[in-house]
């Protein structure tokens, strides 16, 4: 008797013995030099990042959303921001017809990070679950599919500057950045 839950993960794992099966490229093995890298963020007020290709991607989170504002929520927009770069990078990867792409996401939140590699540690009495194991089973199922490496890391908030302006604007924080007050007009 498996759950929802349950019966999601093992598609996954069907997937990933299918292509085992199929025979695995040493190139997602190795430990390589990253070709794509991607760096996001998050605030209650919004979500950013960026790739060192220069593409760059912003959501903001709209005033009436019930967790506008609210910190409880930024674990898991942290991942989601950490997940839509890594959809951002397989894209690129995929327009230049890369082989094996070897993809670095980069971010701030230590618990973003790592679920992107152990979101099976997250408690199934957490609000959080439902949500954390779907973004995972989609960036697994997505890198698969690619036969891409994925890798993450860390990085000290105070660098991750460009994607920290990315997650919000004006003075939604507190405090006015005025870099995030610039507006395009359209065409």
């Amino acid at each position: 008797r498996l759950n929802g839950h349950e019966l999601e993960d093992l598609k996954l794992w069907v997937e990933f013995l299918d292509i085992a099966r199929k025979g695995i490229s040493i190139n997602i093995l190795t430990v390589r030099t990253p070709t794509r890298m991607a760096w996001s963020d998050s605030c209650p007020f919004g979500l950013g990042g960026y790739s060192l290709q220069g593409r760059a991607w912003r959501i903001k989170v709209p005033l009436d959303c019930p967790f506008y504002g609210d910190d409880t929520a930024n674990n898991v927009l942290e991942f989601l921001g950490m997940a839509i770069s890594v959809m951002l990078l397989l894209l690129e990867a995929a327009e230049d017809q890369e082989d094996h792409p070897c993809l670095l996401a980069l971010g701030d939140n230590t618990s973003a990070v790592a679920w992107i590699f152990r979101s099976g540690q997250v408690s199934r009495n957490s609000r959080k679950y439902t949500a954390v194991k779907f973004i995972a089973r989609t960036i697994a199922s997505r890198a698969l599919q690619s036969g891409a490496q994925l890798c993450s890391q860390h990085l000290a908030g105070v660098t991750n500057i460009v994607a920290d302006l990315l997650s919000f604007e004006g003075d939604c924080r507190g405090t006015t950045n005025p870099m995030t007050l610039l507006r395009l007009s359209p065409r």
